[in-house]
């Protein structure tokens, strides 16, 4: 069994700023709708493809790393 040999002193959270999510984000949401009238993700939704691969398709590959369900660890967007 292991043990502990040191301790957090504290930890600190924060937010990214505008310009550091941008550079980060791999696409701009601008659709309001998530799907389509057959439950497909909308380009530029909040499903859409590059962002990673949807739980309920998880045999499918990422359109930005090429991963495979849960190995991708999904990709930040920006509205």
């Amino acid at each position: 069994m292991a043990q502990i040999t040191q301790r957090l002193n504290g930890i600190h959270f924060g937010f990214y700023e505008p310009q550091e999510i941008k550079k980060l984000s791999v696409k701009e949401i601008t659709n309001p709708l998530a799907f389509d009238k057959i439950n497909r993700p909308l380009e530029a939704g909040l499903y859409d493809p590059v962002l990673g691969v949807s739980p309920y398709e998880k045999f499918s590959r990422c359109q930005t790393c090429g991963q495979e369900g849960l190995n991708c660890p999904g990709h930040l967007g920006h509205i």
